[in-house]
């Protein structure tokens, strides 16, 4: 399989890219600085993408937005869509778009947690949420045309994972 994935630098992007290649699949990696949120590459010929990048202040991922939440939203919404249409119009027919579980802020420890779940209003929502609205109704959806939404709660890098994978 030809897989491209975005954020292919960063720590989870990274690994599923290792992963990825790891299962002898060909991967193409999207980052920066040849890759930025918003660009429409041309992703004719893969396969499936996997969409790991993320616009933020860098080492922060809380707070992410720094003091330009306008931009913030701007890179991470727009660009997640302009890169979803450039996917479609190129005949990609598997996405998994990482978002996070943060979307889901302020419900109870335990809660279910439903994708019609009404959300409690934070920027990480009026990111993830909104880029998902776009990309379902549109993509076809045959059985070979999967497409998921994957919600990581969080991720260690290596150094911090006590001799766990």
């Amino acid at each position: 399989m030809k897989i491209v994935i975005t954020g292919a630098k960063g720590l989870v992007g990274g690994a599923i890219a290792q992963a990825a290649e790891a299962a002898g699949h060909a991967v193409t990696r999207l980052s920066r600085p040849d890759y930025h949120l918003g660009d429409r590459p041309d992703l004719r010929g893969h396969d499936a993408l996997i969409h790991a990048a993320f616009s933020h202040v860098p080492g922060r991922y809380r707070g992410g937005e720094g003091d330009d939440p306008q931009g913030f939203l701007r890179d991470n919404l727009e660009g997640s869509v302009a890169l979803f249409e450039a996917a479609r119009e190129s005949g990609v027919g598997q996405v998994l778009f990482l978002s996070s579980r943060a979307v889901h802020d302020g419900h109870p420890e335990g809660s279910p947690l439903p994708d019609d779940l009404p959300l409690r209003r934070s920027i990480f929502t009026a990111r993830s949420k909104p880029v998902q609205r776009p990309l379902w109704p549109r993509w076809p959806r045959p059985p070979s045309a999967p497409r998921a939404c994957v919600r990581p709660a969080f991720s260690l890098p290596p150094s911090r994972r006590n001799g766990r994978g």
